[in-house]
């Protein structure tokens, strides 16, 4: 990789000319080719960084904007403007956090600068410091008088943070600059409700629109104005032209629930209410979850069906304990309600707390009973639960029986699959090979897929593995070269990652590792998708971007890294980070150019169990995961997946230590010792009760958390061996990685 450029020749200058001249004559295709060419070969050009930055930015790329600003800044091009662009960028693209620390840089420089104050006055209002936010705001508005946008958003401050005059002011001056846009209407309406207004408001709101007509939030601005002045049947005709336009829309339900609290009608407000929570739990808007279920709380203090939505806001952000607490409350509340149940149910057995779910289970079993709705699917889940404690205890029959009344009960086809998968693992563990093999066959063949999953063109996890094989035949990988290290006190020492094909080990390694006091574990978080994203912004994209990356590049990916590390956890002084994901296989290039000295632990299985195990599992499809739905597909994606990790390894000299989960079976202390070696990290005797801290961590999230709560077993090694038919037509794709890994016949 190439250090920082310097600026190239007339010849490569004239293609930056020429970029300028494409913009004047509005061919903006071309102007974003020619900038991309020249960078390609002058990365350290600040100036040229900072023009294509802003270029980005008017051309709505904010991603793209955000690489090229801060680059250029670093080199020390652009001033205040650069940062402000910069700042503008990171707002885009929803880090409020980057965005204020580039506008109060901006603001060093030219503390008049009036793009940057309104930027800043932008963040201070997402944080809701409004008297700050007024502050900046009239800052930017003296530098630009008359800007309609300012003046609204200053209002808007202004009655946030208590002076209706102003607000007021302001608002009725952006209408006289502006009689018709439908913002300033929008927000003068939804400002003279709220202040007791609502017939006034009615009237702006209703011209908004007139001039902005079919549009959801201007409709639910007006649906809200109808039923603070009592037109509840208005209000819910508006709402319903609202489904007809933005169907599953969480707000539309909300209101719906206050139109209907206001007719006297409390259980439909709470229905409503709990669609809207359960909406945005589904899109995982915890945000806005949690501010619904505060004001259903605050309405319906002992509303059981409340708390248990609470509950599950919390145990899907992993919060166990005031997850568990919350199902409890809902149970207290009402102890006949099934949902609860089988929640707190399930949150124990996924925690490894056995007895505990099977209590729930029982009550949960009695419950339904006695229920009149037969496709509740709360039912379903109720003897899956039962299904599951009955397989963990080798109650095989009563599993089975259960799963007949799931299968019955089972009315989406992610019930059907769930129910298909523990199906299979008891005619498994019965040695029923034939019957478990079609019977996982059928849960895979109708896995529902996550949207982007599949695409008319193939996977794409696939694909990409495929374009980066193709780059590596060409010769990708031989001209690079590791950038100088800038130095940098302030940060963590590189991180070490724990990798290998799924189903390999990794969660067993992983578990080990988090017994040690010296070591802080990340389970799957995807903290190099951020630095994934920002490479593809770089000129050129990813992965083409990679040999060229200079110390600057390298240190805003580790920096962007960092970032994302600290969303999930907050590292002690001394403590070695473990990142824990199985296919940073494909990433590895990338990881190596953000961390060139980082270690990488290679989790190794015999290719036939890995492959097997992976096709057996009902994992939450995502791109990498739609992969295993078929024996010969996972045998693929397996054979792709390797032959790139092998490259990286090899041709980038990556140092790895490689753990076979053979031998962690056979001789867990030499293999923990050798590993805590490498790490440099001493021998602890609580690396050998990893099985009971694993129970003291709770809920463990991937499919690995029934094993790893166990002391080492000998089980599932070598179960391939029982599927050699099924696995015979794959042999050919896999024995090369059989040998390579030395395993020999019969293991």
């Amino acid at each position: 990789m190439s250090t920082t450029s310097a600026v190239p020749p007339s010849a490569v200058a004239d293609t930056l000319r020429q970029a300028r001249q494409a913009i004047a004559q509005g061919d903006l295709q071309r102007a974003d080719a020619l900038f991309v060419q020249y960078l390609q070969g002058a990365r350290g050009d600040g100036a040229a960084l900072a023009e294509y930055g802003n270029f980005c930015l008017r051309t709505a790329r904010p991603e793209e904007s955000c690489y090229l600003s801060w680059k250029a800044v670093r080199l020390g091009h652009g001033g205040a403007d650069a940062w402000a662009e910069l700042g503008h960028a990171r707002l885009e693209t929803g880090d409020a956090a980057g965005a204020r620390e580039a506008f109060a840089q901006a603001l060093a420089l030219d503390a008049r600068h009036a793009v940057a104050c309104y930027g800043l006055a932008e963040c201070l209002s997402k944080a809701q410091q409004w008297p700050e936010a007024v502050a900046a705001y009239s800052r930017a508005l003296a530098g630009q008088a008359g800007n309609v946008p300012i003046l609204v958003n200053l209002g808007i401050a202004c009655w946030r943070a208590g002076d209706q005059v102003r607000a007021a002011d302001c608002l009725a001056q952006a209408e006289r600059l502006a009689p018709g846009e439908p913002l300033v209407l929008l927000e003068s309406g939804r400002f003279l409700r709220e202040t007791g207004a609502a017939a006034r408001a009615l009237l702006r709101l209703q011209r908004c629109d007139r001039v902005w007509p079919g549009q959801p939030t201007v409709l639910l601005e007006l649906a809200h104005c109808l039923r603070v002045l009592g037109q509840i049947d208005h209000a819910l005709q508006t709402l319903a032209a609202i489904d007809a336009l933005a169907p599953a829309m969480p707000e539309c339900h909300v209101e719906r629930g206050h139109c209907l609290a206001a007719g006297g009608d409390l259980a439909g407000r709470d229905l409503q209410w709990e669609l809207a929570c359960r909406i945005w739990l589904e899109r995982r808007c915890f945000d806005e979850a949690a501010a619904l279920l505060q004001t259903m709380l605050a309405a319906a203090p002992d509303s059981s069906a409340a708390w248990n939505s609470q509950g599950s806001l919390h145990d899907l952000q992993q919060q166990i304990e005031p997850a568990e607490a919350a199902y409890r409350r809902a149970i207290a509340l009402d102890p006949d309600a099934l949902g609860p149940r089988v929640n707190l149910g399930t949150l124990l057995e996924t925690s490894n707390r056995r007895e505990q779910a099977a209590e729930q289970a029982r009550e949960a079993l009695r419950i339904a009973a006695t229920m009149a709705d037969p496709d509740h699917p709360a039912i379903t889940a109720t003897h899956l639960l039962i299904a599951k404690l009955a397989r963990r205890d080798h109650q095989y029959p009563t599993a089975l029986a259960a799963l007949e009344r799931a299968a019955a009960a089972a009315n989406t086809g992610t019930q059907r699959q769930t129910t298909l998968f523990e199906r299979a693992r008891i005619l498994d563990l019965q040695g029923d090979t034939d019957g478990a093999m079609a019977t996982f066959a059928q849960a895979n063949a109708i896995a529902v897929l996550e949207p982007g999953v599949d695409d008319p063109e193939g996977n794409k996890f696939a694909r990409g593995v495929d374009y980066l094989l193709g780059l590596v035949e060409q010769g990708w990988l031989d001209g690079w070269r590791l950038p100088p290290r800038e130095p940098t006190p302030d940060e963590p020492p590189a991180p070490v990652f724990l990798l290998g094909f799924p189903r390999s080990g990794t969660t067993l390694l992983n578990t080990v590792l988090f017994s040690h006091s010296a070591i802080t574990v990340l389970e799957e978080k995807q903290t190099f998708s951020e630095a994934l994203a920002l490479a593809r912004r770089m000129p050129g994209g990813y992965p083409h971007a990679m040999p060229g990356c200079d110390a600057l590049d390298a240190r805003l990916l580790r920096e962007t890294y960092w970032r994302a590390v600290g969303e999930h956890c907050t590292l002690r002084p001394g403590q070695l980070l473990i990142d824990k994901f199985p296919f940073y296989l494909t990433l590895a290039g990338l990881i190596h150019v953000a961390f060139p000295n980082a270690k990488f632990v290679f989790a190794q299985r015999h290719p036939c169990d890995a492959v097997l195990s992976c096709f057996m599992q009902n994992f939450r499809l995502n791109e990498g995961m739609a992969n295993f739905r078929t024996l010969a597909d996972t045998a693929s994606i397996y054979d792709r997946t390797m032959r790139l990790w092998q490259a990286f390894r090899d041709r980038l000299h990556l140092n790895v230590h490689t753990v076979r989960y053979e031998g962690m079976v056979e001789d867990f202390d030499g293999e923990v010792r050798a590993l805590c070696d490498f790490l440099g990290v001493p021998w602890e005797e609580s690396l050998r009760q990893f099985s009971s801290k694993a129970l003291d961590r709770g809920k463990i999230n991937t499919p690995s958390y029934e094993q790893v709560s166990r002391p080492i077993y000998r089980e599932a090694r070598g179960r391939w061996q029982r599927y050699r038919r099924h696995l015979e037509p794959h042999l050919p794709l896999l024995q090369p990685w059989i040998e390579r890994y030395g395993y020999r016949e019969g293991d």
